[in-house]
């Protein structure tokens, strides 16, 4: 199949189940459609990729400070941005990046 016709697959699974839901029709409670709704985008893309049809991109994270506050419990950061590459950075390549952009750079947690 093409990437068109794997859109359109799930783009009808998708259109066919909203209109169910919001209709009345399906008897699913709102969390059961949103994991189906879900379910369903999940799908397409996991069959996008396995026909290699999509690429993920990898993401790293750069900021200049970390902040920690005991009253967070979480970090925040200091002029933050997320950097998109399409494949993996070395060490190398990552402290170029870090010294170039004057910040520290590293790999998001996948999710």
């Amino acid at each position: 199949m093409t990437k068109e016709e794997i859109i359109a697959l799930y783009k009808q699974e998708h259109d066919e189940l909203s209109e169910a839901y919001y209709s009345g029709t399906s008897g699913m409670t709102k969390e059961e459609f949103d994991l189906a709704h879900g379910k369903v985008w999940s799908g397409m893309e996991a069959e996008l990729i396995a026909n290699g049809l999509l690429n993920l991109s990898v993401r790293y994270e750069a900021y200049t400070k970390e902040l920690i506050h005991s009253k967070r419990l979480t970090p925040f950061y200091v002029d933050y941005e997320v950097l998109e590459f399409d494949q993996e950075l070395t060490e190398d390549e990552i402290a170029s990046l870090e010294a170039e952009m004057g910040k520290t750079v590293r790999r998001t947690a996948d999710e």
